[in-house]
């Protein structure tokens, strides 16, 4: 079930809470946020400002989501395991750009080593179709998908298409850390999809997953609580 609530204006805090590790411990940790954490951490890791102001427009809440991390090549949405619960926030820094951040909780480890097993075996064709609405809206699509880390924990994908004759380009981070799986999106489209906004785009998104999944491991250990 989702839930959703317009945002009237953005949260106080400046920065996010990033939080340095001394050993490996924190890089899987095991604790678990409960909705009011999952929507406090992703309040705190806001959209870098380098592609313009923002305001925050949505907050949404569900449950049994599954994380979207590229396209098929049918234009069927490639998909994790369902979390037991997400949390995320929309932005809109113009008509032409957006962006979101999301945290996808699992309910214990079991669950959370599946999803970083499906994660490592995505399989994300450079010839793709993407549509929202499904396949049988689906446009061509030109994809490339990268792992980011050597554990094959991260991924990036990002995806070219044309959307009502207007160009649009969409990246997607995604990281499995801990119990949960946490991705920043960003789209930039028309008179802002040249290759200098896709590579700022891409940039900014890049600064923005490492605060993100650095916000969830900071609020899930308790130390920005």
């Amino acid at each position: 079930m989702r839930t959703h609530r317009l945002l009237t204006a953005a949260v106080t805090t400046s920065a996010l809470l990033v939080v340095t590790t001394a050993g490996p411990s924190l890089a899987a940790p095991d604790y678990s946020l409960d909705a009011k954490g999952l929507e406090q951490t992703v309040l705190r890791a806001q959209m870098p400002k380098s592609l313009g102001s923002w305001r925050q427009n949505l907050y949404f809440a569900d449950t049994k989501d599954a994380p979207v991390v590229c396209w098929s090549a049918k234009g069927e949405a490639v998909q994790l395991p369902a979390a037991a619960m997400s949390g995320g926030v929309g932005y809109e820094v113009s008509q032409y750009v957006n962006g979101g951040v999301t945290v996808y909780q699992y309910a214990d480890a079991a669950a959370a080593s599946a999803a970083l097993a499906a994660l490592k075996k995505v399989n994300c064709p450079d010839d793709a179709k993407v549509g929202e609405d499904g396949p049988a809206s689906a446009v061509p699509a030109q994809q490339s998908t990268d792992y980011t880390s050597a554990a094959e924990d991260s991924l990036v994908s990002s995806i070219t298409s044309t959307q009502g004759g207007v160009k649009e380009v969409t990246e997607r981070r995604t990281t499995q850390r801990g119990l949960a799986v946490v991705q920043t999106v960003v789209t930039v489209a028309g008179p802002s999809s040249g290759a200098k906004w896709v590579s700022r785009a891409s940039a900014a998104n890049g600064r923005w997953h490492k605060q993100a999944v650095a916000a969830y491991e900071a609020f899930g250990s308790g130390s920005s609580r």
